[in-house]
């Protein structure tokens, strides 16, 4: 039997050695679904542990973020053992520690061999490449090169299928490719701009997949970036720029797209509709836009039946997962369509089934967040002295993505969208703590 040592050598010593495969792969894990990735991100941990405790390297392990990271876990294992309606949420909260390990794990790899990086890297653009093509391919055929048809209401998903979230995977990883691209070409030149055709087509079907909050994280990344960059604002505006100029083509030939996104959302959440105004109906007014719901009339029940959870449980909430459970009480329910499996916003949902104390942690994030952005900005702006690399900042806008409040979002604790969360996690930290080395 081989020893588990040796398992990263079964290939040989040279690039082709198992984990530089298994990177280069990962990124295809993630469009097959979550079985592959979730065995990914496991075995990474498991492997990673191993490691830590033979070479009896603990740094990876006692360090401010292991610490940070363990009370937030720890509390939602508590609210899951007292909290739960079934085993199954307690064995999933209690293993949930294995996405930060992935997140360490992914330091302590890229450590060992650098050549993991570039691994990714290309496994991102090979992936990106199949799924431009089979997008559009979908989009103009009405369907993807396997035969799988577009969905009834138009939306690319190419080959995630019947999951609707090919918009999400591109919106969320595009910051961290972009900023792999930009750490291994960190000189401008024509290796630059290699990838500039394919960055384009990205955004553009991220667009063409009809997901709306997906197109909102394009423009929230990119908006992020060019304020915060230091050397490659101009080509993130160019890609942006081209990639609208596409966007506005293709919806005055086709608007399916358009009607989605624009149109629906506008419809949805009631924006000057007229009899509305004539009859003093709108509910909210913000900046002085006037609408009726909040995103949509489904999302802005799911929210207000979880917000009725958080008034009966205000500390400690409901327990994670349990939305799914209670949402169909009398006591909690709205109407007919105000039950979901979760209720489609991070903060409200930490709220109802973790309570204040669950919100306090991720609000702390997004504080710690925008302290360090601002301070970045204004170290930039008048002192000439920058804070994070422009691979750092792209990373950053990934993990925006993930914080950010104020959009409809999946269940927080969906396996397939914690290693999406956790993966810019883990470049960031090592990237910050390589530049402390060096």
């Amino acid at each position: 039997m081989l020893k588990i040592k040796k398992l990263f050598s079964i290939f040989g010593d040279n690039k082709f050695k198992l984990d530089n495969i298994l990177f280069f792969l990962f990124p295809s894990f993630l469009v097959s679904g979550p079985f592959l990735t979730d065995l990914f991100v496991t075995f990474c941990s498991i492997i990673f542990l191993y490691f830590s405790i033979k070479e009896k390297n603990f740094n990876y392990l006692l360090n401010k973020y292991v610490y940070f990271f363990f009370v937030i876990y720890f509390y939602f294992l508590i609210n899951a053992l007292f909290l739960n309606f079934n085993n199954e949420n307690i064995f999933k909260v209690f293993f949930y520690f294995r996405f930060f390990f992935f997140s360490l794990a992914l330091v302590y790899f890229f450590n060992k061999n650098s050549n993991l990086i570039k691994c990714l890297y290309f496994g991102f653009i090979f992936v990106y490449l199949i799924l431009v093509f089979d997008g559009f391919y979908q989009y103009y055929f009405k369907q993807n090169i396997l035969g799988w048809p577009i969905s009834e209401t138009f939306r690319v998903s190419s080959f995630f299928g019947d999951e609707l979230v090919l918009g999400s995977f591109l919106s969320r990883t595009f910051p961290i490719v972009f900023g792999l691209h930009i750490y291994l070409n960190p000189v401008k030149n024509k290796k630059m701009y290699t990838l500039f055709i394919l960055f384009i087509c990205v955004e553009v079907l991220i667009f063409l997949s009809g997901e709306r909050a997906s197109f909102f994280y394009l423009n929230l990344s990119a908006l992020f970036s060019i304020i915060l960059l230091n050397n490659f604002k101009v080509l993130r505006m160019l890609i942006l720029s081209i990639s609208i100029l596409l966007i506005l083509i293709i919806s005055n030939f086709n608007d399916t797209a358009k009607k989605r996104i624009v149109d629906k959302t506008i419809n949805q959440i009631g924006i000057d509709k007229p009899e509305a105004k004539n009859n003093h109906q709108f509910k909210y007014q913000i900046f002085g836009y006037k609408f009726n719901h909040i995103f949509s009339k489904q999302h802005e029940q799911h929210y207000l039946s979880a917000l009725k959870m958080y008034k009966d449980n205000k500390f400690f909430g409901i327990g994670i997962n349990n939305f799914r459970n209670l949402c169909e009480h009398q006591k909690y329910k709205i109407s007919e369509i105000s039950c979901s499996t979760h209720p489609h916003n991070t903060y409200i949902q930490l709220l109802a089934e973790t309570g204040i104390i669950g919100l306090f942690f991720i609000a702390l994030i997004l504080f710690i967040f925008i302290y360090f952005s601002l301070k970045h900005l204004l170290n930039k702006l008048i002192f000439k002295k920058i804070i994070f690399t422009d691979f750092e900042i792209l990373i950053l806008s990934s993990i925006l993505i993930t914080i950010w409040p104020l959009v409809p979002t999946g269940n927080f604790f969906n396996n397939w969208l914690s290693t999406i969360y956790y993966l810019p996690v883990g470049l960031l930290i090592w990237s910050l703590e390589k530049k402390v080395k060096n």
